[in-house]
């Protein structure tokens, strides 16, 4: 069934047509977002991101509130119970922030078409991402699709997702980001001289930020000797496999893959009197506690003192901030407090458990 054909008819009659008057644009609940260009400019030096936002000013563009309705049909999630959901391979998208949006893969015959962007409206609100594939989406998302006068494409999506995400600081909880309050949503985006969307503007502005990304990739390749490298055969296949989706995800227990580790202190006077802050000839083994940083570690005890292991992760389970902090270690650790060391159940290398 799809998703789409089925409920995006009869809008037209739900829509509200915005005017201009002495005030602006009346019947829009607007956010004012951060200019994406100007933030860009803020932080990238790029001279072709410069030369962009000056060809696309001296050509007459201009920023222009749109209401989202105008642009997108927008089409309400669908509840699904937990004792139907079933494991499958349909992306099932719920109001998460990272993941693409999608919280798990489920069975099921009813599918929403790829080629569009799923919006969180409760939960994580405005936070928003490109669906490529076929998806289900739960009753927490909102799902854009463009509307016929214009097609939807990677980067316009991401232009508007990054726009999208600003509604986070107006709506909550209390107030939802619902399909109707979403519709009437104000959005600022770049316009032609004849008042439409510059969508060529977008496309030249996301591949801008990326290629900006690449270089920064590429300078810290070449500053860290990274630059040069060959891949293995068992690596090329690995990189073949997930980039033509032939990895197969499951879900495991971590009492299946690890080990608990005990990590007792053998020292004769109270730990806290028995440590440095700083590493020594003599405090030289590193000791994670509830600390978000430095890979955990807040002091260094004496080996004879702390019991140690090498190539574990440390979990911390205390503290306001550092709580769910997880750390690799490729060196000898030991725990100081409110921590715990897990080791795999395999022999892997210190890189799969930075993958972990």
């Amino acid at each position: 069934m799809d998703i789409r054909a089925a409920q995006t008819g009869g809008h037209d009659s739900d829509r509200i047509r915005f005017q201009k008057n002495r005030r602006g644009l009346s019947g829009v609940e607007s956010v004012n977002p951060v200019e994406i260009g100007g933030h860009a400019r803020k932080f990238l030096t790029s001279p072709r991101l410069e030369k962009l936002n000056k060809e696309f000013e001296q050509n007459g563009g201009e920023w222009k509130e749109f209401k989202i309705g105008e642009l997108f049909d927008v089409v309400k999630g669908k509840r699904l119970t937990k004792e139907n959901i079933k494991p499958g391979n349909i992306n099932f998208l719920g109001a998460i922030s990272s993941n693409n949006g999608i919280r798990e893969r489920i069975e099921t015959t009813t599918v929403w078409k790829p080629n569009c962007i799923s919006v969180n409206y409760n939960g994580s609100v405005g936070c928003s991402f490109y669906q490529e594939e076929p998806f289900y989406a739960s009753d927490d998302v909102n799902v854009c699709y463009s509307k016929e006068n214009w097609i939807l494409n990677r980067k316009r999506a991401l232009f508007f997702c990054a726009i999208f995400k600003n509604f986070s600081q107006k709506f909550s909880y209390t107030q939802k980001w619902n399909k109707e309050r979403m519709e009437n949503s104000g959005i600022l985006l770049p316009a032609t001289p004849d008042g439409t969307p510059d969508f060529s503007y977008m496309e030249q502005y996301i591949g801008e930020l990326e290629q900006a990304r690449v270089s920064e990739l590429a300078a810290y390749l070449r500053a860290a000797g990274l630059e040069n490298y060959d891949l293995t055969a068992a690596e090329q296949t690995a990189l073949d496999d997930f980039k033509n989706n032939r990895m197969n995800f499951k879900e495991f227990k971590i009492e299946d893959l690890f080990d608990f580790l005990p990590a007792p202190y053998f020292g004769k006077i109270k730990r806290q009197l028995n440590v440095s802050k700083i590493r020594t000839n003599e405090f030289n083994l590193p000791l994670v506690c509830a600390k978000k940083g430095n890979n955990g570690i807040m002091y260094y005890g004496r080996s004879t003192d702390f019991k140690s292991y090498k190539n574990v992760l440390s979990v911390v389970y205390n503290g306001v901030v550092a709580a769910g902090l997880v750390y690799a270690h490729n060196e000898n650790i030991g725990i100081f407090t409110d921590s715990y060391l897990i080791k795999s159940k395999y022999d892997i290398a210190f890189k799969t458990n930075l993958f972990l």
